[in-house]
């Protein structure tokens, strides 16, 4: 009677026991908001793609209950979509970004903490004037718009109250010049008087209806350069994109502080339209024709909706 042999482990075809292939070949799904797995070769100073990690496992970095959209592209942590933001046309997470990892899309006045308010305001003032173009190419399209809102509060304001008394104060010396009292012009009672152009009231109302005067030219602006934009199909960015470069564009008005009653708004008015421009072509990758169209269409459509309510005043005036 012969030795029964002892049976043999099947062999697969390239000659490697099945067990272990198939231990190798069915790796255990990872547990729902587990990080990346160490060897997945990126550090905190090298880039990673955006799609190489499997998402359906991963939770944001920062918020452990909240789902990830992606990986930042300079550290590689998963983020979810209020963390992470286009910054230069790249997916930056916000960690990066408030610990000074990476400097793409930070204005001077992004970074006012390091270099101190003013230092940053006046910085961010001089660049928007004299370096438009390099200032709005380096401009993240989203994040820190409350920080754009603010600076253009604190850049346009003084501007814009400058301008107020300037002409107000122009149109005081001009109808005195032409023996015109202003009291009478506007309609000679009590009430009419006080709102003239010239008078204390007036001039106070202004002073400060400014800040309110100049986060809605801002808002305006940008919504129908924005549309503008859309109408020839040069948009690339969202909203917000736009917003922020008329926020940052209203730092023009800031020259408007120097006392040359009515030319300096026609001055700072033409090369504000010019930054406004250079921004939007910048932000949204698009032609300067294109960029040049969403600004100069403004004027006309507002010079438009004047003259057909001119029309319809007049109209109506001859049927009385």
């Amino acid at each position: 009677m012969s030795e029964q042999e002892d049976p043999q482990e099947p062999q697969s075809p390239d000659g490697t026991e099945e067990g272990e292939a198939a231990d190798e070949a069915s790796p255990v799904d990872p547990p729902v908001g587990a990080p990346a797995a160490s060897g997945s070769g990126h550090t905190a100073d090298e880039p990673s793609g955006v799609g190489d990690p499997d998402l359906r496992y991963s939770a944001c970095s920062q918020h452990e209950h909240v789902p990830a959209v992606g990986t930042c592209e300079h550290c590689g942590s998963f983020a979810c979509g209020e963390c992470l933001g286009d910054l230069g046309g790249r997916l930056i997470c916000r960690a990066c970004v408030v610990d000074g990892r990476v400097e793409v899309g930070l204005s001077p006045w992004d970074e006012r903490k390091k270099l101190g308010l003013f230092a940053a305001w006046w910085a961010t003032v001089k660049a928007v004037t004299l370096t438009p173009s390099d200032f709005f190419s380096r401009l993240a399209p989203s994040q820190f718009m409350g920080a754009a809102i603010g600076f253009a509060l604190l850049a346009a304001t003084p501007g814009q109250i400058a301008n107020v008394i300037y002409n107000n104060l122009g149109n005081v010396l001009l109808f005195e010049t032409l023996g015109v009292d202003l009291g009478q012009a506007s309609g000679g009672d009590p009430f009419s008087q006080m709102l003239a152009p010239g008078s204390p009231v007036m001039i106070v109302l202004q002073v400060v209806m400014a800040p309110l005067t100049v986060i809605m030219n801002a808002m305006i602006y940008g919504l129908l350069a924005h549309l503008g934009l859309m109408i020839v199909g040069g948009t690339t960015k969202k909203l917000e994109a736009s917003l922020k470069v008329a926020c940052y564009a209203a730092a023009i008005n800031f020259w408007m502080i120097f006392p040359v009653p009515y030319i300096n708004a026609v001055v700072v008015g033409i090369w504000s339209m010019v930054v406004l421009a250079i921004g939007l072509m910048k932000m949204h990758n698009t032609t300067g024709a294109k960029a040049a169209f969403a600004v100069l269409w403004i004027p006309c459509l507002c010079g438009c909706a004047v003259g057909g309510i001119a029309a319809i005043a007049a109209l109506a005036a001859t049927q009385f």
